[in-house]
């Protein structure tokens, strides 16, 4: 039996551990908002999903929140947050964000949630059978959101509950037979899908078919190449003898051409998502900020971070931080103005 001095010392040691651990841990505040207005998310039902990289554990927090910002007590490390946002007023999913945290000095951040809709689907084969673990192929206009499936389930069916606004093609395969939908995802609307297998998947032998419009197609382009090239010749004949003052107006248009040749020149040294990132900011006044570019070319934060530092090392953009807004603005130099 323990004595009364025992017992306080076990007191006092089950208190200092707890001191300890609560030492260990740091207190974190989030602020969710929207990313199509900036605004605050609030009176939602919210899932975070926390996945510490290190030991690749996964847990999950679920709550109704009412007001902003959400408080989170983690120990020190290195995690993954995945933030799953539905308004129980709509029939769909509404927001969906990721963010990477680096918890060793703990501060207040911002999440920029980005607006979801929600697919149910069902795939059906020529006798309106469904069909079990066919194998799913999912090609959306952006690229945010929860991960897609890749095949569906016993019973046929398949589900994208955080799913980007715009549109989506899903294409289902099984037994050498392949169908295909369309559908636009909707903020907070849920969404249904049949998808049935119509057509035949082209086996390696079958392809003849594919030959004969192949060559099809070559020579239609040989016969358009050929009144090309005599167009070409006419339109020669047609300088020789053009007036000086359409000369001079063809020279300063030659000037323009050459202009834009050489910024689609450096275009053609980019990747595919600088590309994406370049051909935006023309298209927009050649400056934007990083979060409209975000949001409107669906790429990750972290991607597109690594991004705009390649693009500045290049010298096409420029960084300007006014506070928590980044303005990203194409360089003089890649413009061709800096005479």
């Amino acid at each position: 039996m323990l004595n009364i001095k025992q017992v306080i010392m076990f007191i006092v040691v089950f208190l200092a551990m707890s001191i300890v651990v609560q030492a260990e841990e740091q207190t974190i505040k989030l602020t969710l908002r929207q990313a199509e207005g900036n605004q605050e998310i609030k009176n939602v039902w919210l899932n975070i999903i926390i996945l510490d990289k290190e030991s690749n554990e996964e847990r999950i927090i679920s709550s109704f929140i009412r007001t902003n910002p959400i408080t989170l007590r983690l120990e020190p490390g290195d995690y993954l947050l995945k933030f799953q946002i539905d308004d129980l007023q709509t029939p769909g999913k509404d927001y969906y964000a990721e963010q990477e945290l680096l918890l060793e000095n703990p501060r207040d951040q911002e999440v920029i949630a980005f607006p979801v809709g929600s697919v149910k689907g069902v795939v059906y084969d020529t006798l309106n059978n469904l069909v079990s673990e066919a194998v799913l192929k999912v090609e959306c206009s952006r690229e945010y959101g929860e991960r897609f499936p890749i095949e569906t389930d016993r019973v046929g069916s398949f589900s994208l509950n955080y799913a980007p606004l715009g549109e989506c093609v899903i294409t289902a395969t099984a037994n050498n037979a392949v169908g295909s939908g369309r559908i636009t995802v909707e903020k907070g609307v849920s969404h249904t899908l049949e998808i049935r297998l119509n057509r035949a998947v082209i086996s390696e032998g079958g392809n003849q078919w594919t030959i004969f419009w192949s060559i099809v197609i070559i020579v239609l382009l040989a016969g358009l190449g050929w009144f090309g090239w005599k167009y070409w010749q006419k339109s020669q004949k047609f300088v020789q003898h053009m007036p000086p003052s359409q000369e001079k107006k063809q020279e300063e248009q030659q000037s323009q051409e050459k202009i834009s040749k050489r910024t689609q020149d450096i275009l053609n040294t980019l990747n595919e998502k600088e590309k994406k990132v370049v051909m935006f900011l023309l298209n927009h006044q050649h400056t934007s900020t990083q979060a409209k570019i975000r949001y409107e070319s669906g790429i990750p934060k972290t991607t597109l971070v690594r991004i705009f530092i390649s693009l500045q090392n290049k010298k096409i953009i420029s960084i300007e931080t006014m506070g928590k807004l980044k303005k990203i603005k194409l360089t003089n130099w890649f413009l061709d103005k800096e005479n």
